[in-house]
């Protein structure tokens, strides 16, 4: 089956709330599975759609799953998922409109906090056993400012961009950011965080692991783990526990 939530300002999930869409339907229709989410999607009538931040808030426990042959899409103007759950074969999230830098990003009247403000995204545990997409692959459409990322991240090929700081991890909790086949980090201006002990592994599918910083890549207790190459490059320091590459290690700059 396949779900899709639309609006034309906030979609909100609350604590502990589930949503699942089950195998694909090939019957009349042949519907496939996913769950598509779309804060904003809707242009609401007598709304100017610039007075509002339509945002995709998930309240912590809650879970989205969707059967292996479906992707999880979100879109919206800000995520606070960071307590969520997401599984299936691929997700993606992108974000829209977000503020031009010198702007200060709007609350949405108070529903969102902390780095998940207007035009940043933050995310919790996401497992795909196909890809993880986090903005675009190349280019500013639905790119993030701030993306903040507080759970595993596990998937066959992994991509996660950002405007400014991209940070992995919550200080404490160890745990895991996966791109089996590949593997690519990116803070267009800003840092690379790992935040408390994180293990970055994967790229098995030659030179696919690649971290990139427009600032510096900093993890006081983070691991990079690779049967394959793993590229580094940062125009500040490069800061790591461990770096560990089957083949070969190479970076832009390094200042330790």
């Amino acid at each position: 089956s396949f779900i899709s939530l639309e609006s034309g300002d906030d979609i909100l999930v609350g604590e502990g709330a589930s949503i699942s869409s089950g195998p694909p339907d090939f019957g009349y229709g042949g519907f496939p599975s996913g769950l598509s989410i779309g804060a904003g999607a809707i242009t609401p009538v007598g709304v100017d759609p610039a007075d509002e931040v339509s945002s995709f808030i998930a309240g912590n426990g809650s879970s989205f799953t969707v059967d292996d042959t479906g992707d999880i899409s979100i879109s919206a103007e800000a995520i606070q998922a960071s307590g969520a759950s997401f599984g299936g074969e691929g997700f993606s999230a992108f974000i829209n409109n977000a503020p031009a830098p010198g702007v200060t990003p709007r609350d949405d009247g108070g529903q969102l906090s902390g780095d998940c403000l207007e035009g940043n995204a933050c995310l919790g545990s996401i497992n795909a056993t196909d890809f993880i997409q986090v903005g675009p692959f190349s280019g500013n459409s639905g790119l993030a400012n701030l993306v903040t990322i507080q759970g595993a991240i596990t998937s066959d090929r992994t991509s996660i961009r950002s405007r400014d700081t991209l940070t992995f991890g919550d200080g404490g909790s160890n745990f895991e950011v996966n791109g089996a086949s590949s593997l690519f980090l990116e803070s267009v201006n800003g840092d690379v965080v790992f935040n408390g002990p994180v293990d970055v592994t994967g790229g098995g599918d030659g030179d696919s692991f690649a971290i990139v910083a427009g600032g510096s890549i900093l993890g006081e207790q983070a691991r990079l783990l690779s049967d394959a190459d793993i590229a580094l490059n940062a125009d500040g320091d490069i800061r790591l526990a461990v770096i560990d590459a089957v083949d070969s290690i190479g970076t832009y700059r390094f200042d330790s």
